[in-house]
């Protein structure tokens, strides 16, 4: 199952917040992505898919690179 993250980064222009996903299979996180989009909607998109489909963990970097990359 893929779950949302949140993420607050910080660099030299701020303070910003950041959405990823985490594979949390078996109770443990497995995979995580963060910092796929400061738009929430966008990571929600992908976990939904993702969970839908029963997308396999190993292919997750793949399906957030061809969404982002569609955009």
């Amino acid at each position: 199952m893929f779950q949302l993250t949140k993420s607050l980064l910080k660099d030299e222009a701020g303070e910003r917040i950041s959405y990823g996903i985490a594979e949390t299979g078996s109770g443990c996180i497995n995979i995580i992505v963060q910092d796929i989009s400061a738009d929430k909607a966008v990571a929600e998109a992908i976990v939904e898919r993702c969970n839908k489909f029963g997308a396999a963990p190993e292919h997750i970097s793949d399906i957030v690179y061809d969404t982002i990359a569609g955009m």
